[in-house]
């Protein structure tokens, strides 16, 4: 989700909602819209919470003894995805409201310490580790989004023809607040499509404490620490990244 990319970082606390817009051609359906919310208090503790619109009804599935098809499945509701990145217990939380169940990972040492440098280099300009011939970057100024005023940053990437195909270029808007220290708008389009992402209000309060929590009632499943390693690029639920100087906070298991 991917767009807003949110640090841990302390004495900048927030509340702040995004609406994203997806269109792709290689994906079921047409437009596609979810919303999601995102706090961070004093000490840097983040949890976003992702709404997904309700999927599609299913066909009812072909019966092959001549009877009469089942009759289609009752309509299914929105989705919330909810997690909690906290710096201070040095633990990523996934929330699994429908059965009420937590699903706690102890990360690296040095997680939020590369995530603080990312932040710094990005601050200074400095350009990324895995800046690469085939990535074009220009600066796009200024702009107010939501109230908030923001810098942009454009890239095109160009992607190598792979399997006798021929090559193709992606171009993605980025617009950072330095205030904030977040993403509050972003854009990608290319051949398979455009997704846009955009900050819709934003409360600088401090938020409730107990939304860093694991909720009354809910079954906690802890897990070691995961020695995972390389970039990554969030998606839905996730606390996104450039994709290239920090470890993921690893999904859930089915629960």
């Amino acid at each position: 989700m991917a767009a807003h990319r949110v640090e841990p970082i302390a004495g900048a606390p927030f509340t702040a909602q995004f609406t994203e817009t997806s269109n792709f051609t290689d994906r079921q359906g047409a437009q596609q819209q979810r919303t999601s919310t995102v706090y961070r208090d004093s000490q840097g503790r983040v949890r976003e919470e992702i709404t997904l619109p309700p999927p599609p009804p299913r066909a009812p599935s072909p019966n092959s003894t001549g009877a009469a098809p089942e009759a289609p499945s009752a309509p299914r509701g929105p989705r919330t995805m909810i997690t909690i990145l906290d710096p201070v217990a040095n633990t990523v939380t996934h929330l699994n409201v429908d059965r009420q169940t937590a699903f706690v990972q102890t990360l690296p040492p040095d997680f939020f310490t590369r995530l603080q440098q990312r932040e710094s280099r990005k601050e200074s300009g400095q350009p990324s580790q895995a800046a690469r011939n085939n990535v074009t970057t220009t600066t796009l100024g200024s702009k107010v989004v939501a109230g908030v005023s923001a810098t942009g940053t454009q890239s095109t990437i160009t992607f190598p023809a792979r399997d006798n195909g021929t090559a193709h270029t992606m171009t993605r808007q980025t617009w950072f607040s330095p205030d904030l220290k977040l993403d509050v708008g972003s854009s990608e389009s290319g051949e398979r499509g455009t997704r846009s992402e955009t900050l819709t209000s934003v409360n600088r309060a401090e938020p409730n404490p107990s939304l860093f929590q694991v909720p009354a009632g809910y079954t906690v499943v802890n897990a070691p620490e995961h020695p995972f390693g390389g970039g990554h690029r969030g998606g839905p639920g996730g606390f996104r990244g450039n994709g290239q100087d920090a470890p993921p906070p690893p999904p859930p298991p089915a629960m």
